[in-house]
């Protein structure tokens, strides 16, 4: 019997899932029709076990457009689907803020930057020259899709008692 708990359990298979499937997202034929935002989002989603495509839509415009990465904007949505337990419950904003924060911080600790343009390599991805430059760079292997990947892991790692409290029981 393991003493980890289940939705843990499902974070970890998750990421490892992702390392496995997300450095060849983009390559040749590949394209995907999701974006850094979305696959967080749908990542996220499907460990909780909520099916919830509106949630991936919105998630999916905050790609780039706004500054911030993607896989950031998807991961700070979670912070709030994650305290908000399942919808259930009004989150102040003092207390998402401080969330939110928690996620933010580590995941600048770790790349230095929740920035787009500076996760990019000074990429603004609003323009189609440095989107050509994106994909002909293979900045998504080489650096995106690992931001994806660190926002799930964050969001397992850094709200263990409310996703225990409200998603422990979902299969």
């Amino acid at each position: 019997m393991s003493d980890i708990d289940p939705i843990q359990e499902k974070f970890a298979a998750k990421v490892e899932e992702l390392k496995r499937v997300l450095p060849i997202k983009y390559e040749g034929s590949n394209f995907s029709d999701q974006n850094c935002a979305a696959l967080t989002m749908t990542a996220l989603l499907e460990v909780l076990g909520i099916e919830d495509q509106n949630a991936i839509n919105m998630a999916s415009c905050t790609a780039s457009v706004a500054g911030v990465c993607g896989a950031v904007n998807a991961g700070l949505m979670g912070v709030g689907m994650i305290i908000g337990g399942r919808g259930k419950k009004r989150v102040h904003q003092l207390k998402a803020a401080t969330e939110a924060l928690k996620f933010l911080r580590r995941f600048e600790k770790k790349f230095g930057s929740y920035q787009c343009k500076v996760l990019t390599g000074g990429l603004d991805l609003r323009k189609m020259d440095d989107m050509t430059r994106y994909i002909k760079e293979n900045k998504w292997k080489k650096t995106c899709h690992y931001f994806v990947i660190e926002s799930i892991d964050l969001l397992g790692k850094l709200f263990k008692k409310p996703l225990k409290r409200h998603f422990s029981n979902i299969q």
